[in-house]
């Protein structure tokens, strides 16, 4: 049970990290045209 639930932490927060890299670089190229 607790491996099943640190599994889903694991996967809902990768794309968190991944969002945050892209807003990230976003903001960098609007900056930097």
């Amino acid at each position: 049970m607790k491996n099943a639930e640190k599994g889903v932490f694991f996967i809902y927060a990768l794309p968190l990290r991944l969002r945050n890299r892209l807003l990230l670089s976003l903001l960098t190229s609007r900056s930097m045209p």
